[in-house]
């Protein structure tokens, strides 16, 4: 069974807050978020990740970590 919504019939009060929220900035991202947003999927060769390994054990890191810092850093690089 369908409960019927009960709407309130918007204020002048409401209708201005909404539009005057409309031209504020979104608020700003957090570093230490949870990893939970976006996930990516890359496809790869043997050769390919056979010197992605490599050079996970060369940093001395894991793969995502790995990717991640290589992308911070090219962004970086991009963004300057």
């Amino acid at each position: 069974m369908v409960k019927p919504r009960q709407r309130k019939a918007p204020t002048e009060k409401s209708i201005d807050d909404f539009a005057a929220g409309a031209d504020k900035p979104a608020g700003a991202l957090n570093k230490k978020a949870p990893r939970n947003h976006k996930s990516l999927t890359i496809k790869m060769n043997e050769y390919e990740f056979s010197r992605l390994k490599a050079a996970c054990e060369s940093a001395n890191r894991g793969v995502l970590d790995f990717v991640r810092q290589a992308m911070k850093t090219a962004v970086d690089k991009e963004l300057k």
